[in-house]
């Protein structure tokens, strides 16, 4: 097959947890689970002169967070025994908070979009009021 013990392969989201799960492989997070880079783009959506996302995380962030911190029992804080066979330890460094960015980053868009919706009802009575009138 196209799996070689030690090496690095490409698979899709659904395999990769399958395998973890099953402690067949480990998991390599996507860049963009890194501290810095997500700190990066809670500075970037927090930023009131930008009104859309951060185009440094893709638009299933979230999804795929999910999918990879559960898979590799990340951030749980009760984590493996050690003893395990596979170490215990998770693939992914600083999981818990890697978490809380992504929680912030999920919060802060939240909120754009309530201010970029109210700015867009404010701006639509604005008009119907202007040609009513």
């Amino acid at each position: 097959g196209p799996f070689r013990a030690g090496m690095d392969t490409e698979v899709p989201l659904w395999m990769a947890t399958m395998l973890r799960r099953r402690k067949l492989a480990k998991i390599i997070p996507p860049s963009w689970m890194d501290i810095s880079v997500l700190k990066d783009v809670l500075r970037f959506e927090r930023d009131p002169k930008e009104a859309s996302f951060s185009p440094d995380i893709p638009f299933r962030h979230a999804e795929i967070s999910h999918a990879i911190l559960s898979a590799c029992r990340a951030g749980s804080g009760t984590g493996g025994s050690g003893a395990m066979g596979d170490g215990g330890e998770s693939e992914v460094p600083n999981a818990d908070q890697i978490k809380l960015l992504l929680e912030d980053i999920q919060r802060v868009r939240m909120d754009k979009i309530r201010r970029n919706v109210h700015t867009l009802s404010a701006q639509t009575l604005k008009t119907k009021s202007k040609y009513e009138s």
